[in-house]
C-alpha cells in the first residue's frame, strides 16, 4: 500500500507542477503580449504627434496661398482622429462685432495602453493673442482625458502693428496707422481613415476685410468657455493722432481624413 500511495503521490504531483508551469506560461505568454501591444500603441501614438506636427508645419507654410492642398500620410492602426468644436470664437473692434465662427480641434486619441503624464506644449501656447510676429498662431499640445491626445487648435488671433503708411483719402493723401489682424479659421472636412490613410490639409480662401477708425480703437478676442483678450492701438505701439486701417484677414484652412497611401 505505501508503495501504491507514493505510486499515486508521483502522479500528483507531476500534475500538479504541469499545472503550474502551463499557468506559468499563460501568464508570461500574456505578458508578453500585452508588453508588446503597449509598446505598439506607444510608436503609433508619437507617430500621432509627428503627424499633426507636419500638418501644422504645412499649413504654416500655405497660410497666405490660397488654394493650396497638400497631405500627410499615417497611419490609424491603433489610433483614432477627430475634428472637436472647441468653442465660437469671435472678435470685436471697439465693441462691434466682425468676426464669430466655430472654432475647431483636429486631435488624435491614442490607444488604451497609452498615458501622457503632464501636459506638454511641442508648438505655441494657450494664449489668445499674439502681438507682433513672435510665437506661432497654432498650438500643439499632448493631454491625458480618458485616454491620451495630441491636439492642434488656432484659437487665437495675431495683431501686427506695421507702422505709419501714407493712403489717398477724399482729400488727398494722409498718414495712417496699419494694423494687421491675422485668424486661422479651421474647417472640418471628411473623416474615413484606415490604417492606412492620409491627412489632407487645403486653403480653401481667405476672406479679407479693411476697417478704419480714430482715436485709440480696441481690439477684443472672445472664446466662450475660456474667456478673453484685448489690447488697443496705443498699446500696439501706434499713434493716436492718425486715423487707424485695419486690414482683417481669416485663413480657412480645411482638414480631412481619407484612407489609401
Amino acid at each position: 500500500m505505501l508503495k501504491d500511495n507514493q505510486a499515486v503521490s508521483n502522479v500528483i504531483s507531476t500534475v500538479i507542477l504541469t499545472s503550474v508551469l502551463i499557468i506559468i506560461t499563460i501568464a508570461s505568454s500574456f505578458f508578453a503580449n500585452q508588453t508588446l501591444t503597449t509598446n505598439i500603441e506607444n510608436v503609433q501614438f508619437d507617430q500621432a504627434i509627428n503627424t499633426v506636427l507636419s500638418v501644422e508645419k504645412i499649413a504654416r507654410n500655405m497660410m497666405f496661398e490660397p488654394y493650396a492642398t497638400a497631405s500627410v500620410s499615417t497611419s490609424f492602426s491603433t489610433t483614432d482622429p477627430y475634428i472637436v468644436e472647441s468653442g465660437n470664437l469671435t472678435v470685436l473692434i471697439n465693441g462691434v462685432k466682425q468676426v464669430s465662427f466655430l472654432a475647431n480641434y483636429f486631435k488624435i486619441l491614442g490607444g488604451p495602453n497609452v498615458g501622457v503624464p503632464f501636459i506638454k506644449d511641442y508648438v505655441g501656447n494657450n494664449s489668445l493673442m499674439l502681438i507682433g510676429f513672435g510665437g506661432t498662431i497654432s498650438h500643439i499640445h499632448t493631454y491625458q482625458s480618458n485616454g491620451a491626445w495630441v491636439s492642434l487648435d488656432y484659437d487665437r488671433i495675431r495683431c501686427v502693428y506695421s507702422g505709419v503708411a501714407q493712403f489717398h483719402n477724399d482729400t488727398g493723401f494722409g498718414l495712417y496707422n496699419v494694423v494687421e489682424i491675422t485668424i486661422v479659421k479651421l474647417i472640418a472636412g471628411e473623416l474615413t481613415e484606415f490604417e492606412r490613410s492620409r491627412v489632407i490639409i487645403e486653403n480653401t480662401g481667405i476672406e479679407t476685410n479693411q476697417l478704419e477708425y480714430t482715436g485709440n480703437p480696441t481690439i477684443k478676442i472672445q472664446l466662450s468657455g475660456i474667456g478673453d483678450f484685448s489690447v488697443n492701438l496705443s498699446e500696439l505701439g501706434g499713434n493716436i493722432d492718425y486715423p487707424t486701417l485695419i486690414n482683417l484677414a481669416v485663413v480657412c484652412l480645411k482638414i480631412s481624413v481619407l484612407g489609401g497611401g
